[in-house]
């Protein structure tokens, strides 16, 4: 029988794309709140048919779930075991590839403790011998085990231990985006690649951005070849103080207003933000076209998102640096 606290977390699907002459990785992200669908799994995993090279993982955890449970979890051999188990038991009966841990966040948050730092490497570990004993076990390919980090700098160094949690993990999503939220005082880019050339020193958002971030896991001795850089297909809303003033650093009031299908402030994907500059008239404008991704306004209303051209650069960036 499943564990029922698994059921309860799991949040949403992931697809890995692995090119056949390259050990590079596409990962994707859909979200289908499938705790509340999951009939919906069998329905998803149809996609592999498309591709042999194609892998399917489910993730569980995210901002709503929070950090209490995977807290409790973690916290001893005897329920890291029973998750280990569950997880392999929901896996292979649904079809699925792998599990992608997304734990927001250890070490802070409510319910969170001290003790995750050390516990999520014993988590992870757990899972990879439960996956690697299940596989010799069956006979089947290996279950794979994947995590996402956040960007800030502070959740990793509190909650994370990379240089044993990449021990045990196929590879680590770094959600590379957030950096600014809606609810800030001033409208700024989420997820810039380099910082402006006027963000320098003691500039609050010197280190706001992907190749600080990135920089600083591969000088603490993390591994390249397991990160994946994580790229936003959302952009961050606003309500500008002063319609007149639009740009970069400009007086917030709010949160933007929600977007039609995704209904939530602060947040629109990014077919929203098209939607709005094609069919409202919103303008445009970009600031530094190396360092990040436009944003757009109209009124009071302002967007600032990723392109398919600062898509493309961080692509670049990712590979050129060996992602």
């Amino acid at each position: 029988m499943m564990n029922h606290k698994l059921l309860l977390i799991l949040y949403s699907v992931l697809q890995l794309s692995i090119a056949q002459t390259s050990d590079k990785k596409i990962v994707c992200y859909y979200t289908d709140w499938s705790v509340y669908r999951p009939e919906g799994y069998s329905e998803f995993n149809e996609v592999k048919a498309l591709n042999e090279n194609i892998r399917t993982l489910l993730a569980i955890g995210g901002w709503t779930e929070g950090s209490a449970r995977f807290s409790r979890t973690a916290a001893t051999p005897d329920r890291r075991s029973k998750f280990a188990d569950s997880v392999v038991e929901f896996l292979r009966l649904h079809n699925f590839d792998g599990i992608n841990l997304d734990w927001q966040f250890p070490g802070f948050r409510e319910g969170s403790r001290e003790e995750d730092f050390e516990n999520y490497v014993e988590l992870v570990k757990d899972l990879r011998m439960t996956f690697e004993n299940e596989s010799i076990t069956t006979n089947q390919p290996r279950l794979l085990v994947t995590m996402s980090v956040p960007s800030e700098l502070e959740y990793i160094e509190k909650g994370y231990d990379l240089l044993n949690l990449q021990r045990y993990a196929d590879f680590i999503n770094i959600l590379c985006y957030d950096y600014h939220l809606s609810y800030d005082p001033f409208v700024n880019h989420h997820a810039p690649l380099y910082p402006l050339p006027e963000e320098t020193g003691d500039h609050p958002n010197a280190k706001l951005n992907v190749q600080s971030t990135i920089t600083y896991l591969l000088d603490k001795g993390v591994r390249r070849e397991i990160l994946n850089l994580g790229i936003p297909t959302f952009g961050r809303t606003f309500i500008l103080e002063d319609p007149e003033n639009n740009g970069l650093g400009a007086p917030a009031k709010g949160q933007g207003v929600e977007g039609e299908a995704t209904r939530e402030r602060g947040y629109k994907a990014y077919y929203e933000v098209c939607k709005d500059i094609r069919n409202d008239n919103w303008t445009i404008v970009y600031v530094n076209r190396s360092a990040l991704g436009p944003y757009a306004y109209k009124g009071e209303n302002w967007v600032g998102y990723d392109d398919e051209f600062s898509v493309r650069r961080k692509a670049e960036y990712a590979r050129d640096i060996g992602l």
